[in-house]
């Protein structure tokens, strides 16, 4: 009883600290990404949120004959509006971002070699809302290898950009 009374008074105030305004919405969108490092690769994105708060998922991929690609990212950002451009509006976030990628690589005459690789850091965005509900927006992370200790204590990050064209619905 005690513990669910600590629950719910962490819970309050959690609520109280970190509010959001009720203003929600689902945002779709597609673009091109940084994902492998070199090339360009499609990206599809996804995002809940509210004036204050924004929740980001994307996906993208490549695949040929001999390589494939994976990479999905999952961030939380805390927003603001950042001012009015032509026809629309700024709005900012700075937060917390996850990426999970999966690479593999098949050789001629030899078993195919898969890799995977998650990053974690502090990631930033920004987006032009635009004519109503549409928006271009760019999404960066700057993650740090979670899966490779010399890479931690070396602070080798990796950086990944992806640009957005979308709607709100």
């Amino acid at each position: 009883m005690l513990y669910q009374f600590i629950r719910y008074v962490f819970v309050f105030v959690f609520i109280l600290i970190f509010r959001v305004e009720s203003n929600a919405a689902t945002k779709f969108g597609t673009g091109i990404t940084s994902a492998t490092g070199g090339r360009l690769v499609p990206s599809l994105n996804l995002g809940f949120g509210t004036d204050s708060f924004e929740l980001l998922v994307s996906s993208s991929g490549v695949s040929s004959s001999i390589y494939s690609s994976s990479t999905y990212t999952l961030g939380a950002f805390w927003t603001w509006n950042a001012g009015d451009f032509i026809f629309g509006k700024i709005i900012s976030g700075f937060g917390l971002e996850g990426l999970y990628a999966v690479h593999s690589f098949k050789d001629i005459g030899s078993a195919k070699e898969k890799k995977s690789e998650f990053y974690m850091g502090p990631a930033f965005f920004s987006q032009w809302q635009f004519l109503g509900p549409f928006y271009f927006a760019v999404e960066a992370i700057y993650g740090i290898n979670l899966n490779n200790l010399g890479d931690i204590i070396a602070l080798n990050a990796r950086d990944h950009i992806n640009l957005i064209f979308g709607v709100r619905l």
